[in-house]
């Protein structure tokens, strides 16, 4: 199929062919590209996602794989045993992933704090599986559901023998809304992440399941209220996708105007310049002008909003953001961001953002607080907020739900070398979907805190772009990213 676009004074030309797109178009216009999604059957476009380009166009985009992954364990085909005394443990349709029954889990405050559940399922093979997966909305804030109290699946095999499967929330959840870190994990992620006890690849090729064990466990003496909804069991998301990686660049730091942009230029790379916009009105000392960041968006770079930004101590300040009335405030300073990048014809990029320094959707805050700031975010028109922190997996966005906070992207700081980020990015490569590094202030020498040498900088990206022309990794702004994985369908 082709199909042949005017836009402006530029002639677009794109064909589609197996899922698969090609962009070419005059170098000297900024085009749009658009991401199709093709009916397998009558061949027909069903959904078109535009996002800006710069002119780095004859290298080609690659539209994400049809493959969304297989439900290997559909909750409504399972029989609930009985859960620890004080919880419940129940199906449930009105809360749905990828249209799939889930769990859902609530808990008395005088239950034992570790809830188990043994769950019969018709027997399943997961053997051939590169990932196994499922995705949680953890709700009430008594449930941790960070990295060291996540929800545990245990696949029961012979001789006591268990495979866990773990999934929690990185830090920040906006509610009510499912995460889904894709992390699951790797057989080469054993003994990390999203697995735990010893890893048991040999069962998992050898045996099937008829048992899983869900454990979770709640905050001392708490109830949950609120329930937390664990989703279908499934594999391989994406597993032929090629890894993609976006770039950001965290607070308009000079750093990233003096030294980044001409090596990202030279490497044909562009990043996502992640701005806090109340330091342009000044400016800052060691930020940027508002006539170089502009400078760096006509060069192809886009511009998105960092939000509960530093100066302000994030969404989590009370005096900044009084308990009743974020929801206006932060909605408010979000919306701010747009119009400025309106008022600007700046507005590739607009609708996405990072989760800066500290933040109110972190569950030690109440769920009141994270519900006001959730519900602001939203309807201030984020469409994705990514995170910052230690790199546990790629995202895949498989279930078509709601994500609005997606799952970290790796800061690069002082204290670390570039075979860790390099390290990074071939781990990004081995496991698929989408993951982020994070810069900071770039500067000649002598880095400290988050800022980076110039030539360590140089160096990361120059590994970054040798991938990216053997074939094994695309670098794409966080818009574009996060757009092409709209269009990724659900696990079946």
């Amino acid at each position: 199929m082709a199909l042949d676009l005017k836009i402006g004074a530029a002639e677009l030309s794109l064909s589609v062919a197996n899922g698969v797109e090609r962009i070419s178009g005059d170098n000297n216009e900024e085009l749009t590209v658009a991401t199709v999604k093709v009916d397998p059957v009558t061949g027909g476009i069903g959904k078109i996602n535009a996002s800006g380009r710069d002119a780095l166009l004859d290298r080609g985009v690659e539209q994400w794989a049809d493959v969304g992954g297989t439900i290997m364990v559909d909750w409504a085909d399972s029989t609930i045993g009985s859960p620890t005394s004080g919880w419940t443990v129940e199906k449930d349709t009105g809360k749905t992933y990828a249209g799939k029954t889930s769990l859902k889990i609530t808990a008395t405050a005088g239950a034992a704090d570790t809830l188990t559940c043994n769950i019969t399922i018709p027997a399943t093979f997961f053997g051939g599986a590169k990932r196994i997966c499922f995705a949680v909305d953890p709700g009430d804030s008594y449930i941790s559901g960070d990295s060291t109290n996540p929800v545990q699946l245990w696949l029961n095999y012979s001789a006591s023998t268990t495979h866990r499967v773990l999934m929690y929330v990185a830090g920040s959840h906006a509610t009510g809304e499912w995460f889904d870190s894709g992390a699951a994990f790797d057989q080469d992620a054993t003994g990390t992440g999203h697995i735990a006890g010893t890893a048991q690849w040999a069962k998992v090729a050898s045996e099937e399941v008829t048992v899983i064990r869900l454990v979770m466990t709640k905050r001392a003496g708490q109830a949950i209220a609120i329930p937390a909804y664990v989703g279908p069991v499934f594999t391989d998301p994406i597993r032929s996708q090629k890894a993609t990686l976006s770039i950001f660049m965290d607070g308009n730091y000079s750093g990233q105007w003096k030294y980044a942009r001409q090596i990202l230029q030279a490497y044909g790379l562009r990043a996502s310049l992640a701005t806090v916009f109340p330091w342009l009105t000044g400016p800052v000392v060691g930020t940027m002008t508002e006539a170089q960041l502009l400078k760096m968006y006509a060069l192809g770079h886009e511009i998105i909003c960092h939000t509960g930004t530093a100066g302000d101590f994030g969404w989590d300040n009370t005096t900044k953001y009084p308990n009743g009335n974020e929801y206006a405030l932060v909605k408010a300073d979000i919306e701010a961001a747009w119009t400025w990048m309106d008022s600007r014809n700046a507005n590739r990029g607009k609708g996405y953002a990072v989760v800066g320094f500290t933040n109110g959707l972190v569950n030690t805050q109440t769920y009141t607080r994270r519900q006001n700031i959730s519900n602001a975010v939203r309807d201030a028109g984020v469409f994705a907020c990514r995170q910052l922190g230690g790199y546990v997996g790629s995202y895949y966005g498989n279930g078509g739900e709601q994500q609005t906070v997606v799952t970290v992207s790796r800061m690069a700081g002082s204290g670390d070398a570039t075979a860790t980020l390099t390290g990074i990015v071939d781990q990004i490569i081995a496991r698929g979907g989408w993951s982020g590094l994070t810069f900071h202030d770039i500067v000649l020498s002598g880095a400290t805190g988050n800022k980076y040498n110039v030539a360590d900088f140089e160096t990361v990206i120059d590994y970054i772009a040798g991938k990216v022309a053997a074939g094994s990794l695309r670098v794409l702004p966080f818009s574009e990213a996060m757009q092409m994985m709209s269009i990724v369908p659900a696990p079946q």
